[in-house]
């Protein structure tokens, strides 16, 4: 069954898995075994190497894995999701483990780290989409597709945290500064590669899914419920995504980034944010799609006369000529005697604006 959760989307339930230490614990040559059938490298809590694999971006979350897959190819995945399995291990899986609440890694787990796949393959002439497709490995960074997409005068929805991979964040939903104009990464998404939960490699799309079996043997079902589920399902929760195909889009003329920001509250009491907050629900229903960005309230910041901020950070797909750039002069006048920062910056591509975004 393809539709039966991978170990490592279980949540607390460890007492179901196998453990070190336990008797049921695969052996020593079980083991080794495994580790020399690999294309990629199996890394125990002994290997030098341990300490900076189970280390995630998030350091509240590190947990210390029994083992590591350093996969190597699509193989080394199913050959990982098979032992596991055998030994009723718990799966853990991490691409480039930005996990805020730690789901990427976990204590005792066989934790397959896809990092080291990051083969990127641009199709312009693709019959799937009009601007093309990109296939993407998913150990690849956003920044890194970005860079190869650009080379062939191309754009695509994908995150603006650099060095986050594909897999949690597209399968979680996937919001981009560019989203308002051309939805979320799950409504670029036009297929996937996946390791099933019985190690059988399997490709879905909305044409329905395909079964390769070790062979390389193909079987097509025309039901598309795997491809469906796969967007927006999270990450790991049907099996282990090692490739991602996108629709490619035609970039702008340029960019435009508007940043304002304001005091969350004065120390005299007064709250700046009322005026502000009401202002922004509406400014936002009126926004051309060009427009997109994200607003971040802190309350980190504290001066002799104000504490915490609210920071606009907004993007337009399109240049400083464009019609629908204007539509973001309110934000920019609005309560200027309140304003801490406003600043308009201009660049002549997507990738300048990626890559110059703090």
């Amino acid at each position: 069954m393809l539709f039966v959760a991978l170990p490592s989307s279980c949540g607390e339930r460890v007492e179901s898995y196998c453990l070190p230490g336990s008797s049921c614990w695969p052996s020593t040559q079980s083991v080794a075994v495994f580790g020399d059938s690999l294309d990629g490298q199996l890394v125990l809590p002994d290997n030098i190497r341990y300490a900076s694999l189970v280390s995630m971006v998030d350091t509240r979350t590190t947990r210390y894995p029994a083992m590591v897959v350093l996969v190597g190819s699509v193989s080394d995945v199913q050959k990982a999701v098979r032992f596991a399995r055998s030994f009723d291990l718990k799966i853990s899986i991490r691409s480039s483990g930005h996990d805020f609440i730690g789901r990427s890694t976990g204590d005792g787990t066989l934790q397959i780290n896809l990092s080291n796949m990051a083969n990127i393959s641009v199709n312009t002439a693709s019959s799937s989409w009009p601007a093309g497709e990109v296939t993407v490995e998913s150990g690849n960074s956003w920044i890194r597709v970005y860079e190869e997409v650009d080379k062939h005068n191309r754009v695509m929805i994908g995150g603006s945290a650099h060095t986050v991979a594909m897999g949690g964040y597209t399968l979680g939903g996937g919001h981009s500064p560019i989203s308002r104009t051309f939805g979320l990464a799950v409504d670029n998404l036009l297929g996937v590669e996946m390791v099933a939960v019985n190690g059988t490699l399997v490709r879905a799309s909305a044409n329905g899914t395909t079964y390769i079996d070790d062979d390389g043997g193909e079987t097509h079902d025309s039901n598309a419920d795997l491809f469906w589920a796969l967007r927006g399902g999270g990450g790991g929760t049907f099996g282990v995504v090692t490739k991602f195909t996108f629709k490619l889009h035609m970039p702008p003329d340029g960019m435009v980034r508007l940043v304002v920001i304001y005091p969350f509250m004065y120390l005299n009491g007064a709250i700046a944010a009322d005026d502000v907050l009401r202002f922004y629900e509406n400014f936002v229903k009126t926004l051309p799609p060009q427009w997109g960005g994200y607003a971040v309230i802190s309350m980190g910041s504290v001066t002799e006369s104000y504490y915490g901020t609210i920071l606009f950070a907004m993007n337009h797909f399109g240049s400083w000529n464009s019609p629908s750039r204007a539509a973001a002069d309110t934000l920019y006048n609005f309560r200027r005697d309140l304003q801490l920062y406003r600043n308009y910056t201009t660049f002549r591509t997507f990738l300048e604006y990626e890559k110059n975004r703090g």
